[in-house]
């Protein structure tokens, strides 16, 4: 640790040398005062033009050398030797002598220091698919630790995935600007997670990307908190005892009559892609989302939702509905989690005219599939946003922008909607969903980051999808 934190420092002082450079070198091309006139003019043996171009190359080249960028450190390795000759062959001035000084230094330094300026210019650069050993590694580490309803999302291809130096775990990960969003929480065995976690955020810290967790529960706060994180309520999930869930009581009879409307219009059935394909299921499952989607309003999501995931549909488990002519009209998607002991509804469609309490039906039905097989945990997962206060703590800033956007921002999404729609499975637990982030408070990049990358029309698609809802 304190030869990483002696190194860390010797590359900062090179990035800092670096801006010093290029101030000089940027005066010396501007400053034209009579006093300074001696000082400076054997810069004009060079074309001033050329020196600012220089200069402020390297202004820019500093500030990706502090992102740690890979291109940066090598623009540098290229710029300051030939800087550095100029500066030796054509001056022989004192100002010119400190300005091939703290070039030497810089050139030293970041040789020294190479290995710390590793990040990529984009997120594209690390985005790959999984070998299907890697993916193997990955969902027996899911199945075995993925305790987060949403960690099976980490074997989704819109992942970059970080793997344990020395701890035997899996983060899923996406880059937005200088902002690592995390999906859920680190995948690991409990007693290596604190461990795990400082391995991550020493990269992140090493690459200057500030970073966000999104959807994790409360398992872990503590130990977020030991390593500096914040956090704050980011809304909560709807969870079911199965052994207890059941229609019967009042507190039923909403979600009975919708199940009971859908009974006499429609039947449930499981599809088991991994014991037999049947295309005309698929067929019948693609015609479902393609319609589905035509009817949104904004984009289809990602990141934090999966997909349908039939071309590898792994422990996927799949249920589907048909109507009197056999016509399937509505379908779902669980995911595992809790080693197996819980299913979480990930995909939800229907087409429009399918049956009232469809969805409904088939969300039951799967779970008393999964009651009668020993699972223990239903989940409808997160309501985001929903309810963020928490008892006994003050609300601070992030908090109360939460709040407002919940209140005042369903037209862009259906927040209130949504935390309705899943308060009439009337769950058995509300489980409070944070986000954990690696600041005071959630910065307005942060905020963008976690928009953009689970919506890739970001903003102005929630916009556009207001303004169509609108004029409908």
């Amino acid at each position: 640790m304190k030869n990483e934190s002696l190194r860390r420092h010797i590359a900062n002082s090179a990035i800092g040398t670096v801006v010093l450079v290029a101030i000089l070198i940027f005066a010396a091309t501007i400053i034209q005062s009579p006093k300074l006139f001696d000082f400076v003019i054997v810069y004009s043996e060079i074309n001033h033009i050329v020196q600012c171009c220089i200069a402020a190359l390297l202004l820019v080249v500093a500030m990706l050398l502090y992102q740690r960028k890979r291109v940066a450190w090598t623009l540098c390795i290229i710029l300051l030797p030939a800087s550095l000759i100029l500066h030796f062959v054509l001056h022989n001035h004192p100002i010119g002598i400190v300005i091939i000084i703290l070039e030497a230094y810089a050139l030293l330094a970041l040789l020294i220091c190479h290995s710390d300026f590793r990040r990529p210019m984009h997120k594209r650069f690390q985005v790959k698919k999984l070998s299907p050993d890697e993916k193997t590694r990955i969902r027996n580490l899911v199945l075995k630790y993925g305790q987060n309803p949403c960690s099976y999302l980490a074997l989704e291809d819109d992942k970059i995935i970080y793997s344990g130096k020395d701890v035997d775990g899996v983060i899923a990960y996406g880059i937005v600007g200088n902002v690592v969003t995390v999906c859920a929480d680190p995948i690991c065995a409990p007693e290596d997670f604190i461990r795990f976690l400082a391995e991550f955020k020493a990269f992140c810290s090493e690459c200057s990307y500030e970073c966000i967790f999104l959807g994790t529960t409360n398992v872990f706060l503590k130990e977020y908190e030991m390593l500096g994180y914040s956090h704050v309520k980011s809304g909560e999930e709807a969870v079911f005892k199965l052994a207890e869930y059941q229609l019967a009581g009042g507190k039923m009879a909403k979600l009975r009559t919708l199940i009971n409307h859908a009974n006499k219009e429609v039947t449930t059935h499981e599809y088991k892609p991994g014991v037999k394909k049947d295309t005309e299921i698929e067929k019948g499952i693609d015609e479902v989302s393609k319609a589905w989607l035509e009817g949104k309003k904004s984009s289809q999501l990602g990141f934090s939702v999966g997909g349908v995931g039939l071309e590898d549909p792994l422990d996927r488990r799949y249920f589907y509905a048909t109507d009197a002519d056999g016509k399937i009209v509505a379908f779902n998607v669980f995911l595992p989690y809790a080693c197996n002991s819980g299913y979480m509804a990930d995909v939800t469609r229907r087409v429009p005219h399918a049956p009232g309490g469809v969805t409904e039906k088939l969300i039951y039905d799967g779970f008393m599939v999964f009651k009668d097989e020993g699972a223990k945990w239903g989940s409808m997962g997160q309501a985001p946003l929903a309810n963020v206060h928490e008892d006994g703590i003050k609300d601070n800033m992030t908090v109360k922008i939460i709040e407002f956007i919940y209140e005042n921002c369903n037209k862009f999404y259906g927040f209130k909607d949504l935390h309705k729609a899943k308060e009439k499975y009337s769950p058995t637990i509300w489980a409070p969903g944070y986000f954990v982030f690696s600041t005071k408070n959630i910065t307005p990049e942060m905020v963008f980051a976690s928009i953009k990358i689970q919506n890739p029309g970001g903003i102005s698609d929630y916009l556009l999808s207001s303004i169509r809802g609108l004029l409908k």
